[in-house]
């Protein structure tokens, strides 16, 4: 009984041998055929006339020669290359697949070049060759319209990277998490979608690579994690303004504070380098604005932008508990739509008295 090295081993003994026997017949083969080719030439060399074909191979053994420098330049090239491109691609393409298929498409781009310079060594017509090879690329780019623009989306995707595995993506109202960047396209786990808010769906989306040519690509997370966010809450104008404020700040200061100071450090540089310093902060804010029957205060912050509906969550729960506490009954009221009647001492002219005696 063999073990499985063991087996393994005699596979490859066995290939081997395989290799051997295909090989030795080939040779006796061609052998055979040069033998009998040799042959029949010194039969019938004292009836044809062999002018015709020593022309022949005088012309085309130049050719040949061309022809055969060529391909091995090519076979050269490729052998050299992709190991040099494996290792640029290692860096920024994960999967093995995809390594192999970028470089297959290198391969065949080469080898298209080299039959291209062989068709043209042969026809000695570069206008002629060129004009076929313009017609039949035009057919071909014509009829796989869609799936070149996709090959093209992938090269700008590996290339310029407008994002990577791992980013939160927003394209065409389809935002996702990118779980897989092939050739033709870009896989995403759905956030939102029929769900309200950040949350995921559970279901993935299948995105053309051609789309990053034709839409706008909004990244959350291509240079750190971190995004803008809000808590709004609308407060009626009989409210403690400054408590409200105060309230919100310390929320959102307990979910928040301490990942803001890291996003703080983190992003400040690059908002500098924008003209934006003033735009960054490190510990939550306040907006306020004033509408028809309530003041909308809002507490701006930084977190992650992948717990977006956690961390809002967090500190509406929070801004509730504190405003309902003891100490702040009453003092803050959250306005919401309702109609209030109010009643004045004269109604047309009708004193207050007799209006309400008449009812």
């Amino acid at each position: 009984m063999y073990t499985t090295g063991g087996r393994r081993e005699k596979m490859a003994e066995e290939a081997d041998e395989g290799k051997k026997a295909a090989v030795e017949q080939v040779i006796r083969y061609l052998s055979l055929a040069i033998a009998l080719i040799l042959s029949t030439a010194y039969i019938l060399s004292g009836q044809v006339d062999f002018s015709i074909f020593e022309e022949a191979v005088a012309k085309w053994i130049p050719e040949a020669i061309k022809i055969f420098v060529i391909i091995f330049m090519t076979s050269l090239i490729v052998k050299v290359t992709r190991p040099f491109f494996r290792g640029i691609l290692i860096k920024t393409v994960k999967k093995e697949g995809e390594i192999e298929g970028a470089l297959s498409l290198w391969t065949y781009l080469v080898w298209f070049l080299a039959i291209l310079i062989i068709l043209i060594s042969i026809s000695g017509n570069i206008a002629a060759a060129g004009i076929s090879l313009g017609l039949f690329g035009a057919g071909v780019a014509f009829a796989l319209q869609q799936p070149l623009l996709c090959l093209v989306g992938w090269l700008t995707i590996i290339s310029r990277r407008p994002y990577k595995l791992g980013d939160r993506i927003l394209i065409e109202e389809l935002k996702g998490e990118v779980v897989d960047i092939r050739m033709l396209y870009t896989i995403l786990r759905e956030i939102g979608g029929d769900i309200v808010g950040e949350e995921p769906s559970g279901r993935l989306i299948i995105l053309p690579n051609s789309t990053i040519l034709q839409q706008p690509i909004i990244n959350y997370t291509t240079d750190n994690p971190y995004v803008f966010e809000e808590v709004a809450n609308a407060i009626t104008y009989e409210s403690d303004y400054e408590l409200a404020k105060a309230i919100m700040i310390e929320a959102a200061n307990e979910v928040v504070g301490r990942e803001m100071k890291r996003a703080y450090h983190k992003m400040h540089r690059e908002f500098e380098k924008a003209k934006l310093e003033d735009a960054i902060f490190e510990e939550p804010q306040i907006r306020v604005a004033l509408g028809d029957s309530s003041v909308t205060m809002k507490v701006r912050f930084l977190c992650d932008a992948r717990r977006r509906a956690t961390a809002k969550s967090a500190i509406v729960w929070k801004i509730l508990e504190k405003f309902n506490a003891p100490e702040n009954k009453d003092k803050v009221e959250i306005a919401y739509p309702h109609t209030e009647l109010v009643f004045h001492r004269e109604v047309t002219g009708t004193p207050w008295k007799e209006f309400l005696e008449r009812k």
